[in-house]
């Protein structure tokens, strides 16, 4: 059976009018359907781990993206 998991983050301010890019958590470091790009080439935050969970510097680097992103 497989036992394949993402997990999603979706980010955006509390009127919907800015948006983020996706943050996607899966187990690949470079998922075939990537297709030899990269998850920003994508338009999304793409990060793996092992256990496709939320990890703490998984969420500091996203934030500090982010803070970048709306300065």
């Amino acid at each position: 059976m497989d036992r394949s998991q993402v997990s999603v983050l979706v980010i955006m301010n509390a009127t919907g009018t800015r948006k983020a890019h996706l943050l996607f958590i899966g187990s690949a470091a470079k998922p075939h359907c990537f297709k030899k790009k990269t998850g920003l080439e994508l338009g999304l935050w793409y990060f793996h781990n092992k256990k496709v969970w939320m990890a703490g510097e998984i969420f500091a680097q996203a934030m500090e993206d982010l803070d970048e992103e709306f300065q």
